[in-house]
């Protein structure tokens, strides 16, 4: 009898979800359909027509490039900025400038484990001046998505904009590429060297603000570790899950932004800067993202990373959470109502904080410090040691 219950349990339970799934798709239909099915223009012959000037910074031809600069036509805006973007590096220009206004930016990348393929795609040796414009990604039923990419390249520089996701009006459909959609990052730069982001607002985004990874494989496949990223005077505000995310970084520095407003809705989210070196557990020829610490495999590496004079606030998981990794500074950081989990991290200098009812925790036996001192503990605050050590 109790076999039976559990299997009607099951099927109705089956059946619910199937009518969620019916009624968000139903939802999402006129949202998503314009995007969806609208048609994918071959841009390949559009060529600009205005010079760089004399202090090397082409401006990007909207009109050349069929690109709306008022909030429309997000899939012709994203495609003619690309190629607005490759033209210009054909005629040799490495430094671009966009117009003032707002860009609608059409995203369809999809894939958890992979370098971004959509949004705007910026190449190597190039310089990107928002100049003041916003770029906000369109409503979509994506797991995966980022506004601007950085793949595999080096010498990129990001700055003086802002980028907005669609956390408001994301379409949280069940996606097994990222169930939870929090795949959807402001700025994704993967397996990239030299890259500046600097002085960009970034709100409302699905997943991370800006997220620092690999490319997907690992180290002995190919896999290549970021390096030298540095992410400055950036205001990050309203994402569902980090503001700041590093999986993959070697001497890399997060100096001067202001996080707040992080909120997760799953434990261990919601922290204003997470460092967790990408990690995954071996299943036949596949690889799966794991949750417990104790079997974590690390596949890249967080080495030489500095967390310096940022101020973070607001978060429902944490100001910082440095998770593994070695060698690094969170130092001279002002950090109000949100604590700091240290797990296993090594050789850290942890020193000239200011911590405002927001509590250090230290977890787990390996945990060193290179460091620890002249730390402002206000309003209550204190450094607690798990007492498995």
């Amino acid at each position: 009898m109790r076999k039976t219950n559990a299997k009607y349990k099951k099927i109705l339970l089956g059946i619910l979800l199937l009518a969620v799934t019916v009624f968000c798709a139903t939802t999402a239909i006129p949202i998503v359909y314009p995007l969806f099915f609208a048609e994918k223009a071959d841009v390949s012959g559009l060529n600009g027509v205005s010079v760089a000037d004399a202090n090397g910074w082409y401006t990007v031809d909207n009109e050349a490039f069929g690109i709306s600069a008022s909030g429309g036509d997000a899939v012709k805006t994203t495609l003619g900025i690309n190629r607005a973007i490759e033209w210009a590096k054909e005629q040799g220009y490495n430094k671009i400038k966009f117009a003032a206004g707002e860009y609608a930016v059409y995203n369809d990348t999809n894939n958890l484990a992979d370098v971004p393929t959509g949004g705007i795609i910026v190449p190597s040796d190039t310089e990107i001046d928002l100049n003041g414009a916003e770029f906000k990604l369109a409503a979509n039923f994506y797991g995966t998505y980022s506004v601007f990419g950085v793949a595999e390249s080096e010498n990129v520089v990001i700055k003086n904009g802002f980028v907005t996701g669609d956390a408001d009006s994301h379409i949280y459909l069940f996606n097994p590429s990222s169930i939870f959609h929090f795949d959807g990052y402001g700025i994704w730069i993967a397996s990239s060297k030299n890259v500046t982001v600097e002085n960009v607002t970034i709100s409302n985004v699905t997943g991370d603000g800006i997220y620092v990874g690999a490319n997907g494989l690992l180290i002995s496949d190919g896999g290549i570790n970021s390096q030298n990223i540095y992410i400055r005077n950036c205001t990050i505000t309203g994402a569902r899950r980090y503001g700041i995310h590093f999986e993959s970084a070697i001497n890399s520095v997060a100096e001067d932004n202001k996080i707040s407003n992080v909120k997760g809705f799953w434990t261990g989210w919601g922290i204003g800067i997470d460092v967790s070196p990408a990690s995954v557990k071996p299943i036949g020829n596949k690889f799966f993202h794991i949750f417990l610490e104790d079997i974590y495999t690390l596949k890249f590496s967080v080495d030489g990373l500095k967390i310096l004079r940022n101020e973070i606030s607001d978060t429902s998981g944490g100001s910082i959470c440095a998770k593994m990794g070695n060698n690094y500074s969170i130092s001279d950081n002002i950090l109000t109502d949100s604590g700091i989990a240290i797990i296993n991290a090594k050789n850290l200098v942890f020193n000239g904080n200011i911590l405002r009812n927001s509590n250090v925790r230290i977890h787990g036996k390996t945990v060193t410090f290179s460091s620890l001192q002249g730390n402002l503990l206000e309003n209550g605050s204190e450094i607690k040691y798990d007492a498995r050590r």
